[in-house]
């Protein structure tokens, strides 16, 4: 339910908030997003990149730890972020092309790399954006058996990267170029068809920004952003309806 959602995701502002304040190699390396029963720590590094624990909202139990707990062991252990440190934690799933796109991209935000995103800010009109969450979910239902079986993809909505500029809240979806099977325009617009009157999504994204000390404008348009590969030195500009599109070239 929306309602635990946005519970859970207060929950793990304020403790990545406090504990990650002063640990750089946490909030370069690292980001969280919220569900409506756990809390998924996911790593943005090139050794698991994309890759999620689930952990417990408050307490440790016997097949989950606390997100807090987490927090305190990998900075407990500093810098060293090898394969073993984090398959102990439990990292311990594959990757796609798309999820090493996905994991460049956000550190490249998470850590202020603006040299490598001049080509995105140039279109956008924006100096910098700023990462606020991957996979971004609301659950909610409402629908019947029978209507949600036949529109699942209304019913669940997951947006690749949310980022918040001066201008808007862009809305990223991401691909690698070998998918040519998916419209992600398509996917964008229906993204923001559905978001943009959201007053919960607006609270949840909130929570998020408060998390890594952004300020937040609730009253931004939501805008739409494809990016298909990355490699920074070459990419690609069209804009396709209202949406901005970018093809590694």
């Amino acid at each position: 339910m929306i309602e635990n959602v946005i519970k859970n995701a207060k929950v793990a502002a304020e403790q990545w908030k406090n504990i990650c304040a002063t640990c750089s190699a946490i909030k370069g390396k690292f980001h969280w997003r919220a569900s409506s029963s756990y809390i998924t720590l996911v790593a943005n590094n090139e050794i698991k990149p994309m890759n999620g624990i689930l952990c417990n909202v408050k307490k440790d139990g016997t097949k989950n730890k606390a997100f807090k707990t987490v927090l305190i062991e990998i900075e407990a252990n500093g810098n060293k972020f090898d394969k073993e440190f984090l398959e102990k934690l439990g990292f311990t799933a594959d990757h796609s092309k798309e999820d090493e796109l996905q994991a460049k991209f956000i550190s490249d935000l998470l850590q202020n790399r603006n040299e490598n995103l001049i080509w995105l800010y140039k279109h956008l009109g924006e100096k910098q954006i700023l990462f606020l969450g991957s996979e971004i979910i609301l659950y909610e239902n409402k629908s019947s058996k029978k209507s949600s079986s036949n529109n699942k993809s209304e019913s669940r909505k997951r947006i690749d990267v949310v980022a918040v500029g001066e201008k808007a809240i862009y809305i990223i979806e991401m691909k690698d170029t070998s998918n040519s099977e998916d419209n992600p325009v398509k996917q964008v617009e229906g993204y923001i068809n559905k978001y943009k009157n959201d007053v919960d999504f607006i609270k949840l994204l909130k929570m998020y920004a408060d998390s890594y000390d952004i300020k937040f404008n609730e009253k931004l348009p939501l805008i739409g952003v494809t990016i298909k590969g990355y490699n920074p030195s070459c990419m690609k500009y069209k804009k396709e309806k209202e949406i901005h599109t970018f093809t590694e070239n």
